[in-house]
């Protein structure tokens, strides 16, 4: 049973590690933008991304997978 909990915990954790990927994909993005002086872009962007942080369970989510392995 033990197993079973260590795998549903990876299992849960896929969804996080895919925004995490989003989120490397964005900063690399902004810093094009950042680069070739586009600021308005940056800043809706920034928006965007302070508006999709108000999902922070994921991060507890996370920790509690941790905990359980």
């Amino acid at each position: 049973m033990q197993s079973s909990k260590k795998k549903q915990a990876l299992l849960d954790m896929l969804p996080i590690l895919t925004e995490l990927g989003h989120a490397v994909d964005l900063q690399m993005a902004l810093e094009t933008c950042v680069e070739e002086g586009n600021f308005t872009k940056v800043l809706f962007q920034f928006i965007w991304v302070l508006d999709s942080l108000s999902d922070l369970s994921a991060v507890q989510e996370m920790s509690r997978g941790v905990e359980v392995i």
